[in-house]
Formats: structure tokens, C-alpha cells, sequence
């Protein structure tokens, strides 16, 4: 009999699952869909990111451009 056991650093099922249903869900839900802060952060600890939507490399880098810009406006 052969034990097989993932390595700790490799997702776990329930992860990759939880991909491939926000992947199909993605297709299907309609243009300009809300998504409320709480579901996404939540989705996001889950391992489940929207690489091409607002979890994007290009939204995170304006968001932390506007903070240091916020940042260096406000007089100390």
C-alpha cells in the first residue's frame, strides 16, 4: 500500500476547487456585478483571486500609488 501525502505548501483541494468555481462563475456573471469588501477579502484568504479583475497586479499598484500620493499631501 502506498501513502501518498501532499507537501504542506501545495494547495489543497478544497483551494483549487474554489478556483475553478470562481473561474466559472466569473464567466457567468453579468458585467458590473458588485461584489461586496467583505466577500472579496474573504474570497482573497481563501485563495481565491481575481488576477484580471480587482485583484489585479495594475489595480493593487494605482491603490498603492493614490496611498503614498494621500500620504505625502497631508502636512506632518
Amino acid at each position: 500500500m502506498v501513502n501518498f501525502q501532499a507537501e504542506p505548501s501545495a494547495p489543497s483541494i478544497r483551494t483549487w476547487l474554489e478556483f475553478c468555481k470562481a473561474q466559472t462563475i466569473k464567466e457567468k456573471m453579468p458585467a458590473g456585478l458588485a461584489i461586496s469588501d467583505d466577500d472579496r477579502q474573504r474570497a482573497w484568504e481563501e485563495g481565491v483571486v481575481d488576477y484580471t479583475g480587482h485583484d489585479s497586479w495594475e489595480n493593487i499598484q494605482k491603490r498603492l500609488d493614490r496611498s503614498l500620493q494621500e500620504s505625502e499631501q497631508k502636512p506632518s
